[in-house]
C-alpha cells in the first residue's frame, strides 16, 4: 500500500511542479486550447482501454500465483486491448480530419496518447501488488517530463512544444514497463473463443471507469464548444490542483480492489473489516485535504496559477466537495461491487448520471460557464454516492454507530481547522508564499493534535489504531 501511495505522489508531483509555469507561459487561452484537445483524444483512449485496467487488475489477482493461469488471462485480455486501441486511433484519425480542422496539429499530437494504450499493461502489475516496478518506472519518466517542459516551453507558442512533450513521456511510461511484464507472463496462444468471453465483462467494468472520467472530459468539451477557451484553462488548472490530493487518495482503491478480491475467497470477515478499516482511512485523509484546500485558494491561486485564472478559486470551493464524494464512491466501488462482482448494478446508475451530466451541461454550461459545470457534476456525483449506498449488502457495508462517529468526527475536525485558518486570515501581516504555508502549518498542527487527542481517548479507532502497530514495531 505504501508503495500505491508513492506512486501516486509520484504521478501528482508533475503537476504540482510545472502547472505554475505553464499557467503563465501558455495563458489561459493556451491553457484551454491544450484541455479542449486532450478532452476529445480522451474519449478514444478510454474507448481503447474499455475496463481493461479495472478488470485485468482484478482477473490478474486472481490467479497471481499461478504464472499458466496468469498468462492465459493476460493474453486473453492484452489481445482485446490491440484490437481496441488500434480501432480506436483510426476512429480519432478521421474524427478530427473531418471534424475538427481548427486545432489539427494539436489534435493529431494528441493522438499520441491513443496509441499509447496499446503498449498500457500497467494493470498486470496492479494486479500482483508489484509497485515498486511503477513506482521508479514513473519517477524517471516524471523527472523526464519536468525538465523537458522547463527547457523547452519557453513562451505563448509554444503550445504545440508542450502537448508534444506531455503526449510522448505519457507513451515512454507505457512501453517502458513490458520488459517488465514479460518477465511476468510466458506467451499463451488464445482461443478464440476465450478471448470473446472477456469482451462483455471488460465492457461492464468499461461504464464504471469512465462515469467519474466523462464528468470532466465532457465539461471541457462543452466549454469548447462554446468557445470558452478561457474558462476551460481555468477549469483544467483548479481541476489539476484537486487532481494533485485526489490521484493519492483514489489510487488507494486499486490496492484496496487487489486486496479485497483476495480477502473473498479467503475471508470475508477480514473483508468486512477491511472496508470499515478503508471508510475510516479515507475519511481521515479527505476531510483535511479537502477543505484545506477550500479554506487557502483565495490565496493559493493568484500565488500558484498567476494572473487569469481568478476563476479558478471558486471553482476549487466546488470541486472540494467533489473530491469528497468521489472518495466515498470510490471507496464502495473497490471494496464492495467490483470485489463481489456486482458491477452490473454500478452501471446502471453510471450510465443515467453519465447521460444526464452531458444534457444538464449542454444547458447549464452557456450561461454559467465553468462553475455551472461543476455544479452539474455535484449533482451527477451525489446522485452516484446515494445509489451505491442505497443498493450496497448492508451487511458488508452498514457502519455501526463508533464507525459512523469515526466518519463525523474527521470532519468535524476538518471544520475547525476551516474556521481556525480563515480566523489566521484576519490577523496575518504577510503576503504571498509566506502566508500560504502559515496558512497550511497552522491547519496541519490543529488537525494533527485533534486528531492525537481523539485516537487517545478512542484507542480502537482504525487509523489510530495502526499507528500504534507501527509505533510499536519500531520499539
Amino acid at each position: 500500500m505504501l508503495y500505491r501511495a508513492f506512486y501516486n505522489i509520484v504521478a501528482t508531483l508533475t503537476p504540482l511542479l510545472t502547472t505554475p509555469y505553464v499557467a503563465r507561459t501558455l495563458g489561459a487561452d493556451g491553457v484551454g486550447k491544450f484541455s479542449y484537445t486532450l478532452s476529445i483524444a480522451s474519449y478514444f483512449a478510454l474507448a481503447a482501454m474499455l475496463g481493461i485496467t479495472t478488470y485485468g487488475c482484478k482477473e490478474i489477482a486472481k490467479c497471481a500465483e499461478d504464472k499458466d493461469k496468469r498468462s492465459k488471462c493476460f493474453f486473453e485480455i492484452y489481445n482485446i486491448q490491440i484490437v481496441l486501441s488500434i480501432t480506436s486511433f483510426a476512429a480519432y484519425f478521421l474524427y478530427v480530419t473531418f471534424f475538427e480542422g481548427k486545432y489539427l496539429t494539436l489534435f493529431l499530437i494528441q493522438g499520441v496518447r491513443i496509441a499509447a494504450c496499446v503498449f498500457d499493461v500497467n494493470w498486470v502489475l496492479f494486479g500482483l501488488e508489484e509497485f515498486e516496478t511503477t513506482v521508479k518506472r514513473d519517477f524517471l519518466i516524471k523527472l523526464l517530463t519536468i525538465f523537458s517542459i522547463f527547457i523547452f516551453v519557453k513562451g505563448r507558442d509554444a503550445l504545440i512544444i508542450y502537448t508534444l512533450i506531455m503526449c510522448i513521456t505519457t507513451l515512454l511510461s507505457a512501453v517502458i514497463v513490458l520488459p517488465f511484464v514479460a518477465k511476468r507472463v510466458s506467451f499463451v496462444r488464445t482461443r478464440r473463443e476465450d478471448v470473446l468471453r472477456r469482451m462483455f465483462p471488460v465492457f461492464l467494468y468499461f461504464v464504471p471507469t469512465i462515469s467519474s472520467s466523462l464528468f470532466h472530459e465532457v465539461d471541457v468539451t462543452i466549454l469548447g464548444k462554446y468557445n470558452m477557451l478561457s474558462e476551460a484553462g481555468c477549469y483544467h488548472n483548479a481541476d489539476r490542483i484537486i487532481n494533485i490530493p485526489k490521484g493519492i487518495i483514489i489510487g488507494l482503491g486499486t490496492v484496496f480492489l487487489s486486496r479485497a478480491t483476495r480477502l473473498i475467497n479467503e475471508d470475508p470477515l477480514k473483508n468486512r473489516n477491511l472496508y470499515i478499516k478503508m471508510n475510516e482511512v479515507y475519511t481521515f485523509l479527505v476531510s483535511p485535504i479537502a477543505i484545506g484546500i477550500a479554506s487557502i485558494s483565495e490565496d493559493f491561486v493568484p500565488l500558484f496559477l498567476g494572473a487569469g485564472y481568478e476563476r479558478s478559486t471558486g471553482l476549487i470551493y466546488w470541486l472540494s466537495i467533489v473530491l469528497v464524494i468521489r472518495t466515498y464512491n470510490n471507496h464502495l466501488l473497490t471494496g464492495y461491487y467490483l470485489p463481489y462482482e456486482k458491477e452490473r448494478s454500478y452501471t446502471f446508475i453510471a450510465l443515467i448520471t453519465t447521460v444526464l451530466n452531458i444534457l444538464l451541461d449542454i444547458i447549464v454550461i452557456k450561461n454559467h460557464g465553468a462553475v455551472g459545470a461543476v455544479w452539474v457534476t455535484i449533482l451527477c456525483e451525489g446522485i452516484v454516492l446515494l445509489y451505491l449506498i442505497l443498493n450496497a449488502d448492508k451487511k458488508i457495508t452498514r457502519l455501526g454507530r463508533g464507525e459512523k462517529m469515526s466518519v463525523l468526527i474527521y470532519f468535524v475536525f476538518g471544520l475547525i481547522m476551516y474556521f481556525v485558518i480563515v480566523l489566521l486570515k484576519q490577523f496575518l501581516a504577510c503576503d504571498g508564499m509566506l502566508k500560504v504555508l502559515l496558512e497550511i502549518a497552522v491547519g496541519f498542527v490543529v488537525y494533527a493534535v485533534l486528531c492525537i487527542l481523539y485516537w487517545r481517548i478512542n484507542p480502537s479507532s482504525a487509523v489510530g489504531n495502526e499507528l500504534n502497530k507501527i509505533r510499536r514495531k519500531k520499539k
